[in-house]
């Protein structure tokens, strides 16, 4: 990862290291934490966003506006940019998710992945053509 940001640094370094994660530990409000993982190899030719920040503002926006959740972090990488998510109902909140980038016609190489150890083989994708995602192979130790 080149650059990162959040909102929660003990949750972010929680994410980045080889232990137990649980949203559990870092909510007050029953929230699931997850993150956005978007192929940028190709680019965003053809998108409606000029680049990850806009992404970041437009689901913050509509996640904020229905009350389902928020944007609590982002980062940029060599292959991936990544957008942290906390959803207040999870299906909900996919939905709101899928919509935006939807519209905004993201790439098809775009998902939605978790946190949660027991939850760390499972993803969504953003289309319904979106192949399985790369998953990480391990975590980093700060």
């Amino acid at each position: 990862m080149f650059v990162g940001k959040t909102m929660c640094t003990p949750l972010w370094k929680n994410t980045h290291i080889n232990l137990p994660f649980t949203s559990e530990r870092y909510s007050k409000l029953r929230e699931i934490f997850c993150y956005l993982k978007i192929d940028g190899r190709e680019g965003l030719d053809g998108t409606f966003f000029k680049d990850r920040s806009q992404i970041e503002v437009a689901l913050d926006n509509a996640l904020i506006n229905a009350r389902l959740g928020c944007c609590i972090g982002a980062g940029t990488g060599l292959h991936y940019s990544y957008i942290d998510l906390a959803f207040m109902n999870l299906e909900k909140g996919v939905a709101i998710v899928k919509e935006v980038l939807q519209k905004g016609n993201i790439t098809k190489k775009s998902w939605i992945l978790f946190f949660d150890s027991e939850l760390e083989s499972e993803w969504i994708g953003i289309w319904d053509e979106s192949p399985p995602p790369p998953m990480p192979e391990f975590k980093i130790r700060i």
